[in-house]
């Protein structure tokens, strides 16, 4: 910027991030789903002029394959926004708020030294890349935000020289967890008093920030914060917990002119990586200026180192005046080749416009490289003219065999291209980019780190394009288990054993394979007190070697990075373990063919190798159904159809790669013929019917076709035909079936018994015609095999039915009922055989009212019949004359009941009755003796036995009823009283009411003598 007042104009933006967001999602990277920022601290905080608090915050929001829903936020306040961003695109959020009157009070500003909770939270539903960029009148400055799964546990703040009025070197923590406790060890003391070397702790909620300032020296000079440690130590969980780190200044000038409007300072911000992802070696390369761009520029390089005793080299020869123990620092105008014997840091300085002289228009920036470990091959980023960019540049370091594939915004075109001078074997590809805003590709083959920048006058930024994060403390060595070589990757379906190699002398290391993709067998191993099998010096630093017992294999190519576990004394964090990363690069296995004609199951199939790899050889046939082969040109047959998935596997020599190619082939199924025969034929007719079960596996809807043989010469093409049988005897019944050219036959023996002959049906009456009053009897009469099972089913013509042999059935009305019965015998059921049934109604005869007569008399009896030419009969026949007429003279010496019986047609018949009563004279004795003796016991008054309406009443001499009878004297009095009694001895007086032959009142006394 310049170092003047007067109309802000912004700079230029730009946002990198990977072009594949989900290819690559085995490595960590700049992509993810959850991201935290503070609002870094600011110069414009607290000016004391117009400018208090002009700046703004925003972020750039940016897609991969898929489009993403983004929630931006402010934990403890009721801000929060939501973004749709659609796939392959950027978006701008809103400014984060910082207490404005737009922002309804949400602060989310870092103004000092101390503990912060309010912070910004992005959280998507698909990776994204997120941009900050932080701008305001003459300062400016942005970060790629790196995601939450990349944060670790120790780093070091990488600055700037601090050069600027009323401004501070700076870096804050940000925890992702809650119980997250750090220890800050601050290089320099801070403004807020912290002392030099003097570690304190921290405790921090998840979203919580601790931001740390360097204390002003004389002058514009403030304390450069670069060295300083943080640390996460174990909370009350007992557990580290990951955090990220941010550097940078409110304001800087890096060899600022002052005086000058083309020099001045601005505002710096980037993430930190995590110590354990820095690298052995940096390619770098100088910015090209504003005047050309073949013109270099020259820029200020700071290599952080992680250990006290790391020895870094530029170009071989070793950097000497280590910085507050911290950083080595030198300028230069050329590509530098930076090699280290620990992890070190490289962060490239764009210097103040004209500073330390440099070229062209520019001003301060500070852009952390990726070491080539670190090395990706597919990017995107974004660029942007604004505000007074004048120039836009991109610059690649790339292996020279990588420059063929290399396609920048789909294209081979670039500006420049030179080697680089401090490693043979790569180059450095330099493309002036146009000012339009717009988004910029760059992929290749191989491995390749850049930077991109704008400059314009008093302004410029810079990014890295883009970079993994991965863990570099181990190193994977790859032996297939058929080849006795090393190897740096391995090819899908190889079998193999892993080697780490690792700088820690471990204690335990655990591989999380379940935590990998396509790997079998994905089961974690834990090596407790593990024992290496040898040292390896790897660019200068000690590697340990621990071999794993088991056999590997990657069903699918890709980088697969496998998580791994290591503690060690060495390793600087609370739990002494850290886990690494270790990527293995699966490639695709040589290649191969074969044909195979489909064929019906049990014939023969011969399989053809053809080769597609001129460097690998076959190896074996597996066929699908659990068998192999190591026969060049097999010959096979399959006893069953289906469709089997059949391999051919070749190797290849040189590196033990197994490839392979699998096809389906289709044995086409025969038919699985089946079919039911009947379970009985009936003769004559002989009518079979037969069931057809046949089906084609895996194939319901197959089209058969059907050729029946019955075993007499006869024949049908219909799936469930129905045959006739002349004669009874023994026959083979064959089915043939065919479908898509496979064909196969059942056949089943019909024996003579299951023909059976059809019963030859036929009843009998019991007579020929029935009363309703009785019952009719049905018997059966057919003609049938008595030695088969025989069912019956009648139809008695009145709705009701009957079964068995024989039936017996009431008719309660006369008429002329349709009699069926059905024989079943042996499973042949006859037609029915019917014949009518003939039912008449009895006379009704009614013999008259009761005839009372005196001794001696004639009594006339008068019966009565409904049909005139009923025939009667009348019973005793005794004392009768005209018997076989309705009204018969009876002369009884006693009472008599006499029966009249009317017979009509088919000799039915009624029946009625009537009492002739004879009457004699009564004659009461006046004393009976009712002692027990057997002796006149008994009241007995003779002729009472005509008098059945007679009623007699005792009294005593009181005049009280102690004795009464009704309905006749049928049973003579004992001397009982009514309620059962003794009466004593005594006279009582009687009343005796014949009530019939004209007798009146008979009364009079009668002793009891007891």
């Amino acid at each position: 910027m310049r170092n003047v007042r007067g109309v802000y104009q912004l700079t230029a933006l730009f946002f990198c991030f990977f072009l594949n967001f989900e290819g690559k999602a085995q490595n960590f990277s700049n992509t993810g789903k959850e991201f935290w920022v503070g609002y870094g601290t600011n110069s414009f905080f607290y000016t004391q002029d117009a400018n208090l608090n002009k700046q703004e915050m925003v972020l750039y929001l940016s897609t991969g394959d898929k489009p993403a829903k983004v929630t931006v936020s402010v934990p403890g306040t009721s801000w929060s926004k939501a973004y749709t961003v659609p796939a392959h695109s950027a978006i701008s959020t809103d400014p984060m708020p910082k207490n404005s009157a737009a922002d309804n009070g949400a602060d989310a500003r870092l103004t000092g030294e101390g503990l912060f909770q309010k912070n910004i939270h992005i959280v998507s539903d698909v990776p994204i890349g997120v941009f900050v960029h932080t701008y305001g009148n003459f300062s400016s400055g942005g970060t790629t935000l790196l995601p939450v799964e990349t944060y670790g546990y120790t780093y070091f703040s990488l600055n700037t020289s601090q050069d600027y009025t009323n401004s501070y070197s700076y870096f804050y923590v940000i925890a992702s967890e809650d119980n997250t406790v750090v220890r800050i060890t601050p290089s320099l003391a801070t403004k807020g008093g912290r002392a030099r070397n003097v570690p304190f702790d921290v405790t921090l909620k998840k979203g919580e920030s601790y931001n740390v300032l360097g204390a002003q020296q004389a002058g514009t000079i403030g304390n450069d914060m670069s060295g300083s440690k943080i640390q996460s130590v174990p909370g009350t969980d007992g557990r580290c917990h990951p955090v990220a780190v941010f550097s940078g200044s409110s304001r800087t000038g890096i060899c600022m002119l002052v005086f000058n409007d083309n020099s001045g300072g601005d505002f710096i911000m980037q993430q930190v990586f995590p110590a354990n992802a820095w690298g052995t070696q940096y390619l770098t390369a100088p910015t090209s200026t504003t005047l050309s761009t073949g013109l270099l520029n020259k820029n200020r390089f700071r290599v952080f180192i992680k250990q006290l005793g790391t020895r870094v080299f530029r170009n071989g020869v070793a950097l000497s005046g280590l910085q507050n123990n911290s950083y080595y620092e030198f300028e230069s105008m050329v590509g530098e080749n930076i090699t280290a014997t620990g992890p070190i840091m490289v962060a490239q300085l764009i210097l103040s416009g004209l500073g330390c002289g440099s070229l062209g228009a520019g001003d301060p920036e500070m852009i952390f490289l990726s070491p080539i470990e670190q090395a990706i091959n597919s990017v995107a980023f974004y660029s942007t003219s604004k505000e007074a960019i004048d120039k836009n540049y991109l610059t690649l370091v790339i292996p020279d065999n990588g420059l063929a594939s290399l396609r920048i915004d789909g294209g081979t075109a670039y500006d420049s291209v030179y080697a680089h001078p401090g490693l043979a074997g790569y180059k450095v590809v330099i493309k002036a980019l146009p000012l339009t805003p717009m988004q910029h590709t760059v992929a290749s083959d191989s491995g390749f780190t850049g930077i991109t920048y704008g400059l314009g006058r008093a302004e410029s930024y810079g990014y890295n394009i883009g970079s993994y994060v991965n863990n570099l403390a181990a190193i994977p060595e790859i032996k297939p288990d058929n080849s006795n070589e090393t190897y740096s990757y391995v090819c899908t379906k190889t079998p193999f054993h892993l080697s780490v190699k690792t700088i820690y002398q471990a204690t335990a290391i655990t591989l999380h394979f379940s935590r990998v993709t396509d790997i079998v067998p994905a089961t974690d191993v834990t090596i407790t007190n593990p024992v290496p099998s040898g040292t390896a010096v790897i660019k200068g630093k000690t590697y340990y070697i621990y071999d794993l017992p088991d056999s590997y294999t990657f069903t699918r190519g890709g980088e697969h990075v496998v998580p791994l576990s290591v503690t060690a004394p060495s390793i600087d964090n609370c739990s002494q373990s850290e886990i690494l990363n270790i990527t293995i690069p699966v490639h695709q296995g040589p290649g191969a063919d074969f044909t195979a004609p489909s064929v019906c199951e049990g014939e023969e199939v011969t399989f053809n190798y053809v080769p597609k790899s001129p460097d690998a050889g076959f190896s074996q046939w597996l066929f699908g159904d659990g068998t192999s082969s190591k026969v060049l040109t097999p010959v096979k047959k399959y006893d069953d159809g289906g469709t089997y998935q059949v391999t051919v596997q070749v190797v290849r020599d040189y590196d033990g790669c197994w490839g392979d190619t699998t096809k389906p082939l289709v044995i086409k199924p025969a038919p699985d013929v089946a079919f039911q025969l009947p379970a009985r034929i009936c003769m004559p007719g002989g009518e079979a019917t037969f069931t057809n079960s046949t089906t084609v596996p895996g194939n319901a809807n197959a089209a058969i076709s059907w050729r029946w043989q019955f075993g007499d010469d006869g024949m049908a093409t219909t799936k469930q035909p129905v045959y006739r049988y002349a004669a009874a005897r023994d026959y083979t019944v064959k089915l043939y079936a065919a479908s898509a050219g496979c064909a196969d036959s059942l056949s089943l023996p019909l024996p003579a018994s299951v023909f059976a002959n059809t019963p030859v049906p036929d009843f009998m009456l019991a007579d020929t015609a029935f009363c309703s009053n009785g019952a009719a009897g049905f018997t059966d009469n057919s003609t049938y095999d008595k030695t088969l099972p025989a069912t019956w089913a009648w139809q008695l013509g009145d709705g009701t039915t009957g079964t068995g042999s024989n039936v017996t059935k009431n008719y309660t009305q006369a008429g002329t009922y349709n009699v069926s019965m059905v024989i079943t015998a042996g499973g042949c059921t006859a037609e029915a055989v019917r014949k009518p049934v003939r039912v008449y109604n009895p006379p009704r005869v009614d013999a008259g009212a009761e005839v009372i007569i005196s001794a001696g008399e004639k009594a006339l009896l008068k019966a009565v019949v409904n049909e005139a030419d009923a025939k009667i009969a009348w019973s005793p026949a005794d004392q009768l004359t005209g018997g076989n007429t309705l009204q018969p003279v009876a002369t009884p010496m006693l009472d008599q009941l006499y029966y009249v019986t009317a017979t009509g047609k088919a000799g039915c018949s009624s029946k009625d009755s009537v009492w002739v009563r004879v009457y004699n004279d009564i004659r009461v004795p006046n004393v009976f003796t009712p002692n027990g003796d057997g002796i006149n016991d008994f009241w007995e008054i003779k002729g009472m036995q005509s008098y059945s309406r007679a009623t007699l009443d005792v009294y005593n001499r009181y005049g009280q009823l102690v004795y009464r009878k009704t309905g006749g004297y049928g049973t003579p009095w004992n001397g009982t009283g009514t309620g059962g009694n003794l009466l004593p001895a005594g006279t009582y007086y009687y009343v005796l009411q014949p009530n019939a032959n004209g007798y009146g009142k008979i009364t009079g006394p009668v002793t009891i003598i007891r």
